[in-house]
Order: C-alpha cells, then structure tokens, then sequence
C-alpha cells in the first residue's frame, strides 16, 4: 500500500472505509444501553476493531498499543486528555457481537468492494 494510502486509512476522517455503511450493518444488534456505563459508540468500536485486526495485536495489546501510539488513538477518536481507552474486556464483546452475527465478513465484503471500486 502507498505511503499516501495508509495515512489515508489512518486518517478519522478518511474516506477508505465506508463508515455509515457499517454502522448501518451494526445498529440492529448493538445494544442500546449497558448495565452501568453507557455502552461506547459503534463507529469508535469499529474504528478499535479495525486497529486490532490490522495490527494482529490481542484484545490487551489493542489497549496498550493506543496508549503508546498516538495515531491509532487519533484514529480511534480518543483524546487521552479526557478520556480513556476501552478496556480488553469491551472489545472482546464487541468482537463476540461481531461474530455471533457474523457481521465481520459482510464488512468486509462491503469494505473489498469499496476498495477495489477506487483502485485500492
């Protein structure tokens, strides 16, 4: 992948992944309200699932990775100044929920396709 094409990928704003889309494929079984805290947005569990399947790091790894790498946090949409990052347990959930309903290879089928349309 070009230089230009990663930092695109990393970028909170970029137009490489199909956000909204993905959302949308979420939304119907992402829970609405958690016993306790309120349950984090989906596009920032997107954006923390992406990093940890892109990097290969475990479900920890993920959590430390973005308090030592300032552009995954930037990607993830997190200011460390304020607020801090999802626990290993929050984002295995989210990887469980994933599974379960296999939502991990319709985004990815939507993400390929969208890749291969801008000649990515």
């Amino acid at each position: 992948m070009p230089h230009h094409a990663a930092r695109d990928f990393f970028e909170p704003d970029g137009s490489v992944v199909p956000w909204s889309e993905l959302i949308e494929i979420i939304q119907p079984v992402y829970p609405a309200s958690g016993r306790g805290r309120p349950p984090i947005g989906i596009k920032r569990m997107l954006r923390l699932y992406f990093i940890q399947q892109w990097s290969g790091f475990p479900d920890e790894g993920t959590e430390d990775a973005l308090y030592d790498i300032p552009i995954l946090c930037r990607f993830a949409g997190i200011d460390l100044t304020h607020e801090r990052v999802p626990d290993a347990a929050t984002l295995l959930t989210f990887r469980h929920l994933l599974e379960e309903h296999k939502l991990a290879a319709v985004m990815l089928e939507r993400i390929h396709a969208l890749l291969e349309a801008k000649g990515l």
